[in-house]
């Protein structure tokens, strides 16, 4: 699993949202529905519970290697280590709260809040990366794909909405479109994106 920093995390993207395209094919009961859930529920499924898991398991893991490979010699290098690391471990307490958040509701808070923080997470990072690349035009366009997500989100949330998965989708395709393209516009880390010395 070597390669840039970009390679990476479009290898982990491409992970994640293959896998949980796959799992949606496998069970769309689960999600295509008019009371729409969550992804969560494919990791809890015997059906999807191995797909569902390497998408967001390898996911962590790309975006952890992506970020060994970049080299902190500027404040843009370090926030962009910084984004990839606190992504990959959103993405693995969202893993391991998946598989308990049914038990009781201290588990389904655990996984409810592990799950809004990475959305909030995604989108803060995400307003942060289309200001520092926002020369290039597609950028906003895709901030605004997730920002779309994230007032879905946020009306789900207080109950005037009820479109999990679309907020989902939204929000994780956007941030996972800008992380990749200010990664390799080097935008987020300019000049300073090289292999780590052994």
């Amino acid at each position: 699993m070597t390669g840039s920093p970009e390679r990476l995390v479009a290898k982990g993207q491409l992970s994640l949202w293959v896998l949980l395209a796959l799992c949606i094919g496998l069970h769309p009961g689960l999600v295509l529905k008019r009371n729409e859930s969550g992804l969560s529920n494919y990791g809890v499924h015997l059906k999807t519970v191995v797909p569902y898991s390497l998408a967001l398991g390898l996911g962590a893991v790309y975006s952890l290697r992506a970020a060994r490979q970049v080299r902190a010699r500027d404040r843009n290098a370090l926030s962009t280590r910084k984004i990839l690391y606190s992504y990959a471990f959103l993405l693995g307490l969202s893993l391991v709260s998946t598989y308990v958040y049914k038990l009781d509701n201290v588990f389904n808070d655990l996984h409810v809040g592990a799950n809004i923080a990475t959305a909030c997470f995604e989108t803060v990072t995400g307003i942060w990366m289309a200001l520092v690349a926002r020369s290039h035009r597609e950028m906003p366009a895709l901030l605004a794909f997730e920002l779309t997500g994230f007032i879905l989100g946020a009306l789900t949330v207080a109950g005037t909405l009820h479109l999990v998965l679309v907020a989902e989708v939204l929000i994780g395709v956007g941030f996972g479109l800008l992380l990749y393209r200010s990664t390799v516009y080097g935008s987020v880390a300019p000049r300073s994106i090289q292999p780590d010395v052994p």
